[in-house]
């Protein structure tokens, strides 16, 4: 029996999560596992787990809910002596508030620019039980780089719900479009540009799989 070998350690890193109102599915997004300190960090966007557009404030999904928990498509390793080890998926639950109430959420979002930030951190200890790579795990053999407006990239996400086989992610390519250090509307971001889908918040990577990590902006005149 053939075993399809992954030639990629960064398909490792994104995973796929659904939005969901109680069991009823709202949407589907992406995320990724952020090391800092002695935490691991589940990171994705404002929108994803308020189900909210971060400027209007309009609810996303056309049930007109917004999600109290979202469910984690986590990579497991089948303990088995079998070689090679067999991948499998699990899906995992996660509430998106203490209370049920649903007054006190347990991500923490930017502490300046709070939702206008479309970025929400959450702690998801536990991930050296999977298969999940952090965006900074040694194993990768990552590099910083300096980042500059025509740079090729590739973004790592599932669009409009879409994988790239099994559970694993598309890969989309892009083009660093604006200068990174330069605030745009005086929020600390930049364009990618691109066509086909959009996949925000998405993992990315430079042409030669270096990581892209976000410097703090500059303000520069008026908007």
């Amino acid at each position: 029996m053939h075993i399809p070998k992954i030639q990629e350690n960064l398909n490792y890193v994104p995973f796929k999560i659904r939005m969901r109102y109680g069991e009823t599915n709202l949407a589907v997004g992406t995320a990724f596992i952020y090391h800092h300190r002695e935490g691991t960090h589940l990171v994705t966007n404002w929108h994803n787990v308020a189900g909210r557009n971060p400027k209007t404030k309009d609810t996303l999904s056309d049930f007109g809910n917004v999600p109290d928990n979202i469910a984690i498509c986590i990579p497991i390793v089948q303990n088995s002596n079998e070689q090679p080890k067999m991948l499998q998926w699990k899906w995992k639950i996660l509430n998106l508030y203490e209370d049920e109430g649903r007054t006190i959420p347990i991500w923490f979002q930017h502490p300046v620019h709070n939702e206008n930030v479309d970025v929400v951190t959450i702690p998801m200890p536990g991930i050296d039980e999977t298969a999940l790579m952090h965006s900074k795990d040694p194993a990768l053999d990552l590099d910083n780089i300096r980042l500059y407006p025509s740079l090729d990239v590739y973004v790592l996400g599932f669009p409009k719900g879409m994988s790239g086989g099994a559970h694993f992610p598309i890969w989309k390519r892009g083009t660093i479009a604006t200068e990174p250090d330069i605030n745009i509307e005086k929020l600390p971001k930049l364009y990618n540009g691109g066509r086909g889908y959009i996949m925000k918040l998405c993992q990315i990577f430079a042409y030669n799989f270096w990581p892209v990590i976000p410097v703090k902006g500059v303000e520069v005149g008026d908007e």
